[in-house]
């Protein structure tokens, strides 16, 4: 039976960004565990705002729609959000928007996760229950726990040159974050084998 793989989609593609360093971060985790794991890089699939006259006008745009393609080949996604006035990015958001303009069920064959950091002391669970939120209203089927990453400034160090994982804590909440992921992606491939 082949792996599972996984898509960790950032919604910040700022070259700083701790949550490209989060998605970055947890790949040896899943691949540990069994899971193939890519983060995908929203700067290449621009799109403008969404706004429905212009795709009445235009049509969906060809990034949204590559986007889509792109999600079909995995099993799972983890939304890895920032929180920006209580809630996620621009960025993230109108990316689900257009992509789920382009096929409203794109995201469901997807076991989702969700992750956040944070300078502050909350590690973005504001923006986790906006998130959980729209993950439920489009009614996808999501793990239990969620990963928050406070003070994330100093969460994460280079080693071999690829973001890790800095504080014991967050070590073992990520840990326990990422098994819980991949029990769930493992059972539902034994599931699918069966049928």
């Amino acid at each position: 039976m082949p792996s599972p793989r996984v898509a960790l989609l950032p919604g910040s593609i700022r070259a700083a960004s701790v949550h490209q360093q989060l998605a970055a971060a947890l790949v040896p985790l899943l691949v540990a565990r069994g899971v193939e794991a890519e983060v995908i890089d929203l700067s290449e699939y621009p799109m403008p705002l969404y706004h429905g006259d212009d795709e009445a006008e235009l049509g969906q745009p060809a990034t949204a729609v590559a986007l889509r393609d792109r999600l079909a080949d995995f099993d799972g996604l983890m939304f890895v959000s920032p929180e920006y006035n209580g809630g996620p990015s621009a960025l993230l958001k109108n990316s689900i928007d257009w992509v789920t303009r382009v096929d409203r069920a794109v995201f469901k064959p997807l076991l989702i996760g969700l992750a956040a950091a944070s300078p502050g002391q909350r590690g973005g669970r504001n923006g986790l229950s906006v998130m959980r939120s729209i993950v439920e209203h489009l009614r996808l089927e999501l793990v239990d726990h969620d990963l928050s990453i406070a003070q994330a400034g100093d969460a994460f160090e280079l080693v071999d040159g690829n973001p890790a994982f800095v504080r014991a804590l967050d070590v073992e909440a990520a840990e326990m974050f990422v098994s819980t992921y991949a029990a769930r992606l493992h059972e539902r491939a034994t599931v699918g084998s069966e049928r």
